[in-house]
C-alpha cells in the first residue's frame, strides 16, 4: 500500500511539473459590436471568451475543433473590459499547455450575450469572433537576482471590429439510420396488413 501511495504522489508530482504557465485573453483595445455600435457593459458582460491550444477552424454551421485543445473560459472583467486575464502577479497553469515556448498555435473564440448558455460551442446560432495566432513567451525578473519566471501569453491586443464578426447557424439534425429503418419497417407492416384485407 505504502508502494502505491509513493508511486500516485510520483506520478502527480511528474504531471504538475509539465503544467506551464500562462496568461490570455482579448486584452487590447475597443470592441466593436457586429452591428457598428460600441460594446457597452449591457452587450460584454454577458459575453464568453473560449481558449484552446491549436488552431480552431468554422464553417457556416459548425466549428472544427479537431486541430486544438480546450483550455478554459473568461467572462468580461468590467473594470477592464477584457477576457482573460494580463496579470503577471497571478498566472494560469494547465495540464494541457506544457511549454512556455514561443510559436504555439492558439485560438480564441468570443460569442456575444445572448449566447454565454452555449458551453461546448457545439450548437452556436449566433454571432461570434475567432482569433488565431501564435504564442510570445514572456519573462518576469526576480527582484532578488534569482531564476526569472518564464510564462506563454495567449492573447489578441488589438481592437475587433464589426466586420470581424462571422454568424453561424447550426446544420439541421441528420436522422439516424435506425429510425429511418424502423419507419420502413413500420411503413412494410402496414402495407402488408392493407394487403390482407
Amino acid at each position: 500500500m505504502k508502494k502505491l501511495l509513493i508511486l500516485a504522489s510520483a506520478v502527480a508530482l511528474a504531471c504538475s511539473a509539465n503544467a506551464a504557465s500562462y496568461l490570455w485573453g482579448l486584452t487590447g483595445g475597443e470592441i466593436i459590436t457586429p452591428t457598428g455600435s460600441y460594446a457597452n457593459d449591457d452587450y460584454l458582460e454577458g459575453g464568453t471568451a473560449f481558449l484552446y491550444l491549436g488552431t480552431v477552424t468554422a464553417s457556416a454551421n459548425a466549428f472544427d475543433f479537431s486541430g486544438a485543445t480546450f483550455i478554459t473560459t473568461s467572462g468580461m472583467d468590467p473594470s477592464s473590459y477584457q477576457f482573460g486575464s494580463d496579470d503577471e502577479s497571478n498566472l494560469f497553469s494547465s495540464d494541457d499547455i506544457t511549454s512556455t515556448a514561443a510559436g504555439q498555435d492558439f485560438s480564441i473564440i468570443l460569442i456575444e450575450k445572448d449566447n454565454a448558455t452555449t458551453a461546448d460551442l457545439a450548437d452556436l446560432d449566433g454571432y461570434y469572433v475567432l482569433y488565431t495566432g501564435t504564442s510570445v513567451q514572456k519573462e518576469i525578473p526576480d527582484p532578488m537576482g534569482g531564476e526569472s519566471t518564464y510564462y506563454a501569453k495567449f492573447a489578441d491586443q488589438g481592437s475587433t471590429y464589426e466586420g470581424q464578426w462571422a454568424s453561424m447557424t447550426p446544420a439541421d439534425p441528420i436522422p439516424e439510420p435506425t429510425s429511418g429503418l424502423l419507419l420502413l419497417l413500420g411503413m412494410a407492416g402496414l402495407a402488408l396488413k392493407r394487403k390482407k384485407a
